[in-house]
């Protein structure tokens, strides 16, 4: 689609039912367990392979559906995702029991498929989006209204669920229908995609240079140019470490090369990722606990109550965070401020343990506090991040390596927490998650990149003139994004220090020449002027 023409909030539902079905899904499942033991008892060894199954899955589509979205494009791959899970929704609604295949092997089967087309979800949901909004102004807001339709969908299931009791339907069918819902939904966005959307002018552009006809010889791209100005010239320091146009440029053209080459913040937003879902799967094991403190039912009811009213306390971080991207703390101070939130909450939690069993309002209150704080830090930023800081030919292949190792995460976490729980008990799987989140905070001081909207106009401006951005400008010294003259903020620096400078002339689609040009104050730099 037409990221100026399509409106922000049909753009995100579109791109976001996949993320809408995954948390659906895995709110169901848990929902709906006890309902399908009731018909059909299960053992320790079938409840962990229906558990496991979509995350596995999850892994599986995330590496398999990256990787062929930059080479294949993102429209087709896209849709395919969406088929997929619902089809997967579909069979497990549908699946039966039978002496050569039991009910929990089909259900673990479908459930692993439905795992595989939510996992390409992630990486085509967010390499779409971010190319839908060619020069990177608007591109955080616009991901974190995608990446918050998961809590829509975590609130829709105890809903469903709700709904489903109180419709005087057999427990079987209950549980049938709620899986069926989840497909209904991604059949709509099969339909919806195929629609409205096309292929992102910035991945035609790279599909055209590798088949030769991107890149002239001179170095001009003859793609069609992704910038526009209201103003006459449209100017983007590339700063001292731009990679020029030579032989170490071309070396890096290949994908997997390129993806080396960006090592440090793939490191980053995956290993961020990492650290967040094994404390965001791991603590989801013990919603029942929180239901028992909070002094629900034990019952079918009360779990779905419990599952709606955490869901409830975490949508408005969902809203804060679309406030906070783009503000001057920035992506990676959202996720800081959400670890450092987090981490404090859990210590309040552990240290306040006794008199809170006696309190559970204030409970519920500061669980709700810090369930916010995950949804406007690292819930939030490990998805925008890895959408908008590597180049679009290895964009949807590092995002789903980054959404992957988020999925590994959660398998550690619902595999260890619960050993964990026997020996230290809930407040010391609590303490043990507020030390994760500090882990999680010298990760991304270490790891993650600072950026705005300001270094990714000069990426996407080196993209467009047939060049590979060094990662190296995420980590360098801050643009400040708005002035006029997109200088550096260190007031001390000179045109000189800026090195070359990118000048689109509106309406530019070319490269032509590389000219001096001195400022006011006599300082001359570099220019790669681009002209019709």
């Amino acid at each position: 689609w037409d990221g100026r023409r399509v409106p922000a909030w049909q753009r995100s539902a579109v791109a976001g039912i996949g993320l809408f079905a995954d948390l659906y899904d895995f709110q169901v499942v848990n929902l709906c367990r006890a309902l399908l033991e009731d018909d059909y008892p299960a053992t320790d060894a079938q409840r962990a392979a229906l558990t496991s199954a979509a995350l596995l899955g999850s892994v599986a589509g995330q590496l398999c559906f990256g990787v062929a979205a930059d080479a294949l494009g993102r429209r087709t791959i896209f849709i395919l995702t969406a088929t997929i899970t619902a089809t997967a929704s579909l069979g497990a609604a549908l699946a039966r029991d039978s002496s050569s295949l039991s009910i929990y092997t089909a259900l673990s089967l479908w459930r692993f498929l439905l795992g595989f087309g939510i996992g390409g979800e992630y990486p085509l949901s967010a390499a779409h989006t971010a190319e839908a909004y060619p020069s990177g102004q608007h591109s955080g807001r616009a991901l974190a209204l995608v990446y918050a339709n998961m809590g829509m969908g975590s609130v829709a299931a105890p809903i469903a669920v709700l709904v489903l009791l109180s419709s005087g339907l057999s427990r079987e069918r209950v549980w049938r229908t709620a899986f069926g819902l989840g497909g209904a939904l991604s059949a709509v966005g099969v339909i919806l995609r195929w629609r409205i959307m096309h292929e992102t002018e910035a991945f035609e552009a790279v599909r055209k240079r590798r088949s030769g006809g991107g890149r002239r010889q001179d170095g001009a791209d003859e793609s069609t140019g992704l910038f526009e100005s209201s103003s006459e010239y449209l100017a983007i320091p590339l700063g001292p470490s731009s990679p020029p146009a030579d032989a170490s440029d071309v070396s890096r053209s290949s994908r997997w090369a390129t993806l080396l080459f960006h090592w440090r913040p793939l490191l980053g937003t995956a290993g961020s990722w990492l650290l967040y879902d094994a404390v965001d799967y791991g603590l989801g094991l013990y919603t029942a606990d929180f239901d028992t403190l909070l002094g629900l039912r034990d019952d079918d009811r009360g779990r779905a109550l419990g599952v709606l009213y955490i869901a409830l306390l975490t949508l408005p971080g969902y809203w804060i965070g679309v406030a906070l991207v783009e503000s001057r703390l920035g992506r990676r101070g959202c996720q800081l401020l959400g670890f450092c939130g987090m981490a404090v909450m859990f210590f309040l939690l552990v240290g306040l343990w006794e008199p809170l069993q006696r309190m559970p309002v204030l409970l519920l209150v500061l669980y709700g506090v810090q369930v916010c704080f995950d949804a406007l830090g690292p819930g939030m930023t490990t998805y925008v991040i890895p959408a908008e800081v590597f180049p679009t030919s290895i964009r949807a292949t590092a995002h789903g390596i980054s959404a992957a190792t988020g999925k590994a995460g959660a398998v550690l976490g619902t595999s260890i927490f619960p050993r964990l729980q026997d020996g230290v008990g809930l407040q010391g799987v609590l303490a043990i998650c507020g030390g994760v989140c500090v882990a999680a905070v010298g990760w991304t001081l270490g790891f993650t990149p600072s950026y705005g909207a300001a270094t990714l106009a000069r990426q996407r401006a080196e993209e467009d003139a047939g060049l590979t951005p060094d990662p190296r400008a995420l980590y360098g010294r801050t643009l400040r994004e708005g002035a006029a003259q997109d200088a550096y903020a260190d007031e001390e620096s000179s045109a000189e220090a800026m090195g070359p400078v990118l000048v689109c002339e509106s309406g530019a689609t070319r490269p032509r020449r590389s000219v001096a040009e001195e400022d006011d104050a006599g300082s001359t730099a570099r220019r790669l002027v681009f002209t019709q």
